[in-house]
């Protein structure tokens, strides 16, 4: 499990004050390292993806934030050939995730801004583990930054 904060280090002025696992562009390739390394049996793993709820109205200095985050994860995991089986990303607000490290159960409480307000969002898409790539969910997930 790792909690991403911002897509890459350039990506904040404060960057060189923050450790590498608070930028997806290392934080990401780190994690899916140490679980190789633990269990190098690919398709018995179950990724899951939460997270990107906006946090502002606007921009902030002209940066997606949230959308930034979610294309870097999603660059790491197609270039290491990796497909989540869920997603709850984007919208607004915060999102509280809990890992059974001992059963792999994943619980989640998502707390929208009603402040706020994002069209598009949030996705919630769930497959069955070893699901191909069924074209309702690749329809959905083309709706998540690229």
């Amino acid at each position: 499990m790792c909690h991403v904060v911002n897509a890459h280090r350039g990506s904040t002025l404060a960057a060189v004050d923050r450790p590498d696992g608070w930028f997806a562009d290392q934080a990401v390739p780190r994690l899916l390292s140490w679980a190789g390394r633990l269990d190098r049996h690919l398709p018995g793993w179950e990724i899951k993806v939460f997270g990107g709820g906006r946090q502002t109205q606007v921009a902030v200095r002209g940066l997606d934030i949230p959308g930034d985050n979610l294309a870097a994860v999603r660059l790491h995991m197609t270039r290491a050939g990796l497909e989540a089986v869920a997603w709850h990303v984007g919208g607004t607000g915060s999102r509280m995730v809990l890992l059974d490290i001992a059963t792999g159960g994943v619980w989640l409480s998502h707390r929208p801004r009603p402040d706020l307000h994002d069209p598009r969002l949030p996705l919630r898409v769930s497959r069955p583990p070893g699901a191909t790539d069924a074209p309702a969910t690749a329809r959905i997930l083309r709706r998540l930054p690229n």
